[in-house]
């Protein structure tokens, strides 16, 4: 429910960022995950003077896996990528890593082990990384992209509580209204729901039907309304 309510005010490119900080939560409270591993992930500690000895990774990436290293479950990882580079490169060269199992016995470390390690060895797919651990987590429902059902949201309001629609473009939010009116018998054939598009001239008109409506227990649509911006404070009162 939390989710569900909350990812309905964001946009695309930041549901992720709250998927994983709510996940990273849950684990925490449940003592699943240790807080100096997620403290590494989300700061990412490097020092500017170290000089990566491998072609494949850069000075920033072998960095964090020199800090990664000095953590007691990650100890010897800097050795084990330097005498097994060509298994290491043939890992970090692939296309999607992250679907990719970690070579030696790396590949038996926890989900946020493995996330750490993905932080430093490619950055580029954390975000692939980061869906796939919250999918591991909490399952697919949270990473399946979807948008909520009209009527759900409009169980949640009250005849003070309007709807906004913010649209994206070629999203048209009247069909859905028009269906759910129907089931509640509102249509425009009865006249008990009224579709207004705003413009010049039409702010009276809106306020008529909103009257009406008011008096009747009516419907009313009110499109466009950033056209009449200096209406909406009379809209407001």
């Amino acid at each position: 429910m939390v989710f569900m309510y909350t990812s309905r005010g964001l946009f695309e490119c930041d549901k992720l960022i709250f998927m994983a900080q709510m996940t990273f939560q849950i684990l925490l409270t449940s003592k699943e995950i240790e807080p100096v591993e997620l403290d590494y992930l989300l700061r990412f500690p490097v020092t500017s003077n170290v000089i990566s000895p491998l072609d494949f990774l850069t000075n920033t990436s072998w960095s964090g896996i020199k800090s990664l290293s000095q953590m007691l479950e990650f100890k010897n990882l800097d050795r084990d990528i330097e005498g097994s580079a060509k298994r290491w490169k043939k890992f970090v060269d692939s296309e999607y890593p992250e679907k990719e199992k970690f070579p030696q016995e790396w590949k038996n470390k926890s989900a946020l082990q493995k996330l750490c390690m993905m932080r430093a060895l490619r950055p580029d797919r954390m975000t692939y990384a980061i869906k796939s651990f919250v999918e591991e987590k909490l399952g697919t429902k949270f990473t399946e992209s979807r948008s909520i059902e009209f009527a759900k949201s409009f169980m949640e309001t009250s005849p003070t509580t309007p709807v906004f629609f913010i649209l994206s473009p070629g999203v048209d939010p009247l069909k859905d209204v028009e269906k759910l009116g129907k089931k509640f018998g509102f249509t425009f054939d009865r006249r008990n729901f009224h579709n207004v598009s705003l413009g010049q001239g039409q702010e009276t008109v809106a306020e008529h039907a909103m009257e009406v409506a008011s008096r009747h227990g009516h419907w009313v649509i009110l499109q466009n309304i950033h056209l009449v911006r200096a209406w909406l404070p009379t809209l407001e009162k």
